[in-house]
Order: C-alpha cells, then sequence, then structure tokens
C-alpha cells in the first residue's frame, strides 16, 4: 500500500522492536548498513551529539520525560533510516535484552555479532581505537568521553 507520494503506509510497516539476539542476520546487516550510511551522511553524529550535550542533560535523563524523550529520539532515528532508500522502508531499530547476556559481558553475544565490542573498562568502557576496523573511532570521530586526552574536543 503506497500513499498518493509514494510513502509506504505506516500499516504496512509497524514498528516492531525484536531483541538483538532474535534478528535474522539480514535484519543484522540492514541495521550495520543503516548506521554506516547515517554516519557517511554525518547524521549519526548528529544524534550522538543531540544525546550526549543537549542544553540541559537532565531534560532528558532526570525527569518524567526521560521515557517520551528517547521514545521520540528512536523515532526520529528510525525516520532517518527508513528514508535511506527503499531496502530501509519498514526499519525498527532492535533493542539489547541484557537479560539475555546477564553475567556474561565479555562474551555477550551482541558485543561479538559485527556491531563492536565490549571496551575498555579502564577508559570508560571505550571501544579498542587500536582496531582500526570498521567501528573504530576514526571511521566514528563522535564526541563522547573517550579519548579526550588524545582530542580535547571529546
Amino acid at each position: 500500500i503506497t500513499s498518493i507520494t509514494g510513502d509506504t503506509s505506516p500499516d504496512e510497516c509497524p514498528r516492531i522492536h525484536k531483541a538483538w539476539h532474535l534478528t535474522t542476520q539480514h535484519e543484522k546487516d540492514l541495521y550495520i548498513s543503516a548506521m554506516h550510511k547515517l554516519n557517511d551522511e554525518g547524521k549519526l553524529a548528529r544524534f550522538a551529539t543531540t544525546h550526549h550535550f543537549l542544553i540541559d542533560s537532565e531534560q532528558s535523563h532526570y525527569t518524567a520525560a526521560f521515557f517520551p524523550w528517547h521514545r521520540y529520539f528512536i523515532w526520529e532515528f528510525e525516520n532517518q533510516i527508513r528514508s535511506l532508500g527503499d531496502e530501509y522502508a519498514c526499519f525498527a531499530v532492535p533493542y539489547w535484552d541484557i537479560t539475555h547476556d546477564s553475567g556474561q559481558l565479555e562474551m555477550s553475544y551482541i558485543f561479538r555479532s559485527g556491531i563492536g565490542g565490549i571496551g575498555d573498562i579502564d577508559n570508560d568502557l571505550c571501544v579498542d581505537e587500536q582496531n582500526d576496523g570498521a567501528w573504530s573511532r576514526s571511521n566514528y570521530p563522535l564526541i563522547h568521553s573517550c579519548h579526550p586526552e588524545r582530542d580535547p574536543l571529546d
């Protein structure tokens, strides 16, 4: 079903969020592809910066607005992914079911399935920058707490 403008009907593509460990390999690949495309377009950095540098972090993290703010944030994030092309038209962000990996952080499935690693416990859990792979900081130069001694903008 398409509208007059050619957009996919919301009824045709409901936003059904699945736990990462329950997604198919195709859904995982689509998510990873979307992250790289959003990064290439500079949009991923905008989302990360918006989440990290609010005028006042308490607006979205320490008030009753926590859930609605993040629900809207995810909705906007999904909209950006859905706008990447027909392949992403029905995309919904998967979530991490922490109970699936409870008690086994270093062996957690989510960290061994294509989206990074567990991070360095001695460095604010930042993903290892030694491996200059797809998820390295050089490919994802987001402003965050990782490695401020090498980058004052962090």
